[in-house]
């Protein structure tokens, strides 16, 4: 049986003439169902990839917008970046299009969907504290979710994956088997 790339759990591939002979001495169809394990590293939301594990950043690359780190995917490893000036904030999500699974049916690949984290210092020095202080003074900053463009495709052996912001959509699917941490609408793979 040839399963498709991207194939969910439950989803049914049928094969003509190859299941039982009826009572008329018909052939029947096979049917067969489709059932995922789980992955030790990755939750699955339709062709989407979300990793299990924080990916860890120090505070200046996170401020500075310059996350430059290895991710894992289901087929290598890539190198994760930010555009310049994005910050990174802790616990929020972050996408890169074309990594994720492929789409049943289609050519696309889903997205991989990262979180970040932070590794704050444990203190800082009197001046340390005055420079971030200075350094952030009278700038909030601003907070955007619309992400930037981002390519339909991955991207080709050793280039970059650019990551943009990213908030999973709020329907819930229940785990199959609960594991500590699941993202809101999120199933084990």
């Amino acid at each position: 049986i040839d399963i498709p790339r991207g194939a969910e759990d439950g989803s049914r591939i049928t094969v003509d003439d190859e299941g039982d002979i009826g009572v008329c001495g018909t052939t029947g169809d096979l049917v067969a169902i489709i059932r995922v394990e789980d992955d030790d590293r990755f939750y699955r939301r339709g062709s989407d990839l979300i990793l299990k594990t924080p990916l860890k950043v120090s505070l200046r690359d996170a401020l500075g917008g310059t996350v430059d780190v290895a991710a894992p995917t289901l087929d290598a490893s890539v190198r994760i970046r930010t555009s310049p000036g994005t910050v990174v904030a802790p616990g929020r999500f972050y996408a890169s299009e074309g990594l994720g699974l492929p789409a049943t049916g289609g050519y696309l690949r889903g997205r991989l969907v990262v979180r970040f984290d932070v590794a704050f210092p444990a203190r800082l020095s009197e001046a340390q504290a005055v420079n971030v202080a200075k350094a952030l003074d009278g700038d909030p900053g601003e907070m955007t979710v619309e992400g930037s463009a981002a390519p339909e495709a991955a991207p080709p052996d050793g280039a970059d994956a650019y990551v943009y912001p990213y908030e999973l959509d709020d329907a819930p699917e229940k785990p199959r088997v609960p594991p500590e941490f699941v993202p809101d609408g999120c199933s084990q793979m």
